[in-house]
């Protein structure tokens, strides 16, 4: 396959900060429900077993969309495929925060994996747009930063926010962040 990139070279670097930025927020997403582990668990009366459904049901999301995504982004504006894929998962999040019922909070983290299962293929679609091939692995691997610069300050960074202002306006701070 023979790409030929027709914008400027040095946007390439606003294109990788943009993907380290999201992938950045995208993870403290994931990351917070693991650090907020004992409050939720206490307020909605779960064990373990029924915790893992709340991770169960975000990858659910995940692996449903990814491969439509993957497809979307082939035929469609990454701009537009990708923003409302941002959109969505910030409102879910802020709505995660809001949401008082079991059922309805496991199937919010389902539509949150929806949402932020298009943050990867739109990477991807991104960066084989605007950077050259030969760049390609490196600037990939500068966005893909933001996974695990999001554990290492997510951690002490969530986990004090979630004691300054707890679970939910944790969740709605991530989502208005997004």
């Amino acid at each position: 396959m023979n790409l030929k990139i027709t914008h400027k070279p040095s946007y390439r670097f606003v294109i990788v900060g943009l993907c380290f930025l999201l992938c950045l927020v995208n993870y403290m997403d994931r990351a917070i429900i693991s650090f907020a582990i004992e409050p939720i668990k206490a307020e909605f009366g779960l064990d373990n077993a029924r915790f893992g459904l709340l991770t169960s049901a975000f990858a659910l999301g995940t692996v449903s969309v990814n491969a439509l995504a993957g497809w979307l982004l082939d035929r469609s504006n990454v701009r537009i495929i990708w923003s409302i894929g941002i959109f969505f998962w910030s409102i879910i999040m802020i709505l995660l925060g809001m949401a008082h019922m079991l059922m309805l909070f496991i199937a919010l983290r389902y539509l949150l994996g929806l949402g932020e299962g298009i943050n990867f293929p739109a990477m991807n679609r991104a960066m084989a747009d605007w950077v050259q091939p030969e760049e390609l692995s490196q600037m990939v691997s500068l966005g893909l930063l933001g996974v695990p610069m999001a554990m290492l300050i997510g951690g002490p960074l969530l986990s004090h926010l979630i004691e300054a202002i707890g679970w939910r306006n944790s969740f709605i701070s991530l989502g208005v962040l997004g």
